[in-house]
């Protein structure tokens, strides 16, 4: 979700949030997101993760070194992916990710910039919020919470 043009980041749209991911089975998921945080340590977030769910809700969440459900640490000092297959598909959402930002204008901006091309694939809110809808599943809000994103509910 990016937001659309706004004057304090030269009218061009800014990255609220972008969360890439694949469904493993019924109650795993795993990828990639990025976004700003504005929590204990505001900044700006990019993330592999592998999630579990029972019932339309975490049991567990793997970002970094943690499992931020239940607050353990999960060893090393990086992300550890459960399965190689696992942390081929981190690799593949955090390339996809990379396919949607502008990363000179991130630099200059000191903000996540939606490519230009990329804007047709996206569609306006009432919000004049951008957003790709291909897929939405009910765990998103709750896994960038967990990262730290702040999002509008």
């Amino acid at each position: 979700m990016w937001e659309g043009e706004n004057p304090l980041y030269n009218n061009m749209p800014h990255c609220g949030y972008l969360i890439v991911w694949v469904e493993l089975n019924s109650n795993e998921m795993a990828g990639a997101l990025c976004g700003y945080s504005d929590g204990i340590f505001p900044g700006f977030v990019w993330e592999k993760f592998y999630a579990q769910y029972s019932d339309k809700k975490l049991t567990s969440l793997l970002i970094d070194y943690w499992d931020k459900v239940s607050g353990e640490e999960t060893g090393g000092s990086d992300f550890e992916a459960p399965s190689d297959k696992i942390n081929k598909i981190c690799t593949a959402a955090e390339e996809e990710l990379r396919l949607w930002h502008d990363e000179n204008a991130w630099f200059d901006e000191d903000q996540l910039v939606l490519r230009s091309e990329r804007i047709q694939d996206l569609w306006v809110d009432t919000n004049n919020d951008l957003i790709l809808s291909k897929d939405y599943h009910p765990l998103v809000n709750s896994i960038l919470n967990h990262a730290g994103i702040a999002i509008a509910e």
